[in-house]
Formats: structure tokens, sequence, C-alpha cells
């Protein structure tokens, strides 16, 4: 009884190990652009590149940690990767990861 329970110990810890490696690799939309962030910006607008580009209803920012952040906690100078409506309006902003950023200067590479 005592083997059964250190095994089930030892798989239970061995699937959070490996959840927790999955989450940490999120899937970024294929259609998405990438840029840098300039200065703060008045809402609805966020500034990636030289451009100045408007927030859509319902736009998500997302930190490194893919929590969901408010317009004012973006970095200035933070490497994002970003989604736009068909108006052209920013739905979603990832803040990248030193990992993320790797993969998608491999990927720009091929």
């Amino acid at each position: 009884m005592r083997k059964f329970r250190l095994l089930v110990c030892i798989v239970l810890c061995w699937a959070g190990f490996v959840q927790a490696q999955f989450i940490s690799q999120r899937p970024l939309p294929p259609q998405g652009e990438r840029g840098r962030v300039g200065e703060q910006q008045p809402l609805p607008n966020i500034k990636i590149g030289n451009r100045v580009l408007q927030l859509a209803p319902g736009a998500v920012i997302y930190d490194q940690q893919n929590r969901s952040i408010v317009h004012a906690s973006l970095p200035p100078g933070a490497d994002v990767y970003y989604t736009r409506d068909s108006a052209g309006n920013v739905t979603r902003v990832y803040i990248l990861t030193d990992q993320e950023r790797t993969r998608l200067d491999s990927e720009r590479r091929r």
C-alpha cells in the first residue's frame, strides 16, 4: 500500500510538471504582427513602432506570464506580438518572452 501511494504521488507530481511546461508555451496567433511599444498613449490609442493604433473594444493585453493587464501597465519599449481586426484595430497584444522572441526570429529566417 505504501508503494502504491508513493507511485501515485510521483505520477501526480510529474503530471503537474508536464502541465506547467505546457502552459509556458503559449500559442501565438499565426496572423499576428511584431513590434515594439512606444511611449504611453491615452486610451484607446497604443503606439507600436512609429504608428499610433487604436485598441478595439474588448482588446486584451497579455504579460509574459499570460495574465491580462491594463493598458497603463504596458511597459514602453516592450517587444510585442499583436493582432488586428478587419478595421485595423488592435485586438490582442502579447508581451513576448525571450523564448517567444527566439522562436519568432527563427521562423522569420525560414
